[in-house]
């Protein structure tokens, strides 16, 4: 008996829709999110770190140099003060002569005359030291009535010894010079410790 032409005919259909649905049901969709597969992620760089670096150095670099050149003016700066200072305390000269007051057997008799010969600074008093000295004694001066020997001033200002003032040293309560012939007295002047140049004597009468 010959099979059904037609019959093969459906079956073949029917094969071929079942293999064609099995296809389909294989091939499943794939939706790709994100980065897909091989591709090369490059991340970019904020380009304002590097830049912040540059100015931190180039402050630095700044900095140092100011530094570098303020402590070289310093320095010149110190050095020319130094050489300006005199090793002697001060390149001030005076002159002392008798004060053309007679004296007398009394205690406050005006002595002695004093003027700057040359004079560049003035001198802070208290940082001078005065004295006069008669043979074995020695008498301290000062700008108030506290020693032997006091002080007077001219100028404008107490608190030092002005480069365009005289003084007078006169007694305070104590017999210096004496009455008759003429008296030697020594002067001793010091400023910050160290002898200001200037006549170390005065004949006073």
């Amino acid at each position: 008996m010959q099979p059904d032409p037609r019959f093969q005919q459906q079956q073949q259909q029917h094969f071929q829709q079942q293999q064609h649905y099995q296809q389909q049901q294989q091939q499943v969709p794939v939706q790709q999110y994100g980065a897909q597969p091989g591709a090369l992620i490059v991340h970019e760089q904020d380009g304002r770190g590097p830049l912040f670096v540059v100015i931190i150095v180039v402050i630095v670099v700044v900095v140092l140099v100011a530094m570098v050149v303020l402590s070289g003016v310093l320095y010149v700066w110190a050095n020319s003060l130094a050489a300006d200072q005199p090793e002697s305390g001060t390149r001030n000269s005076y002159t002392a002569d008798d004060a053309s007051a007679e004296t007398t057997n009394g205690y406050y008799d005006q002595l002695i005359s004093m003027r700057w010969s040359h004079a560049e600074d003035d001198l802070n008093w208290a940082f001078v030291v005065m004295k006069l000295s008669v043979g074995d004694y020695t008498y301290d001066c000062a700008k108030d009535t506290s020693a032997d020997c006091i002080i007077g001033q001219d100028g404008n200002d107490d608190n030092v010894w002005e480069t365009d003032e005289f003084l007078t040293l006169s007694e305070n309560n104590a017999a210096i010079a004496g009455g008759s012939g003429a008296t030697y007295i020594e002067i001793y002047v010091t400023y910050r410790g160290t002898a200001v140049a200037g006549d170390n004597s005065v004949y006073v009468s």
